[in-house]
């Protein structure tokens, strides 16, 4: 399990060192979806929309598992 988790950050720190491409879009995309939802999101999924959003137009590569 240790191996396992060592190896995993140094994954994670070499993919950190290089660069990412920021994506900066309107929401277009996003509003399709949620028109597209038979329900309205929740506050944390807006919220979790929200960081992903921020992550993505950021330079740095985004290292993200969005669960449930």
């Amino acid at each position: 399990l240790l191996a396992g988790q060592v190896s995993l950050a140094l994954v994670r720190a070499r993919i950190r060192r290089l660069s990412g491409r920021p994506l900066i879009g309107d929401d277009r995309i996003v509003e399709k979806l949620r028109a597209a939802l038979p329900y309205r999101l929740t506050p944390s999924q807006e919220f979790a929309l929200g960081e992903i959003n921020a992550d993505l137009a950021d330079p740095e590569r985004m290292l993200r598992l969005l669960q449930g």
